[in-house]
């Protein structure tokens, strides 16, 4: 799964800096075409979080067995809480702007997850 994430991690990367102003695909989430609220799941409610390095914005909260993605320095959930598995894989610049990746699976697929750190609104490419 990690080889063929990072495959596909690398092969986005690539495209974004390359592409004027387009997506890298044609499968995107609600969130990136839609205002869409987010449930708002108290912090202190949350059965724990995972943070990759000390001071990242984002971590990997969880709740019931399920994990998604909160922003501390907001102090909101960015996606819901319904992912099987979640974990951040890199952060880059790309057209001096910020995104955060994350490999999630969720439903029998794997994918990687883009947040926009400028708006907070993400981007599933399965």
């Amino acid at each position: 799964m990690k080889q063929r994430l990072h495959i596909i991690f690398l092969v986005l990367a690539f495209t974004l800096t390359a592409a004027a102003q387009t997506e890298a695909t044609d499968t995107v989430s609600v969130s990136d075409t839609v205002d869409c609220a987010i449930p708002q799941i108290p912090f202190n409610e949350l059965d724990g979080l995972y943070m990759e390095h000390y001071g990242d914005r984002y971590v990997v909260v969880h709740k019931n067995g399920k994990y998604g993605v909160y922003d501390l320095r907001k102090k909101e959930n960015v996606t819901r809480i319904e992912y099987e598995d979640l974990s951040m894989k890199d952060r880059k610049m790309i057209r001096n702007r910020h995104y955060t990746f994350f490999i999630f699976k969720s439903k029998g697929q794997e994918g990687l997850l883009r947040i926009s750190e400028e708006s907070n609104k993400f981007v599933t490419i399965p």
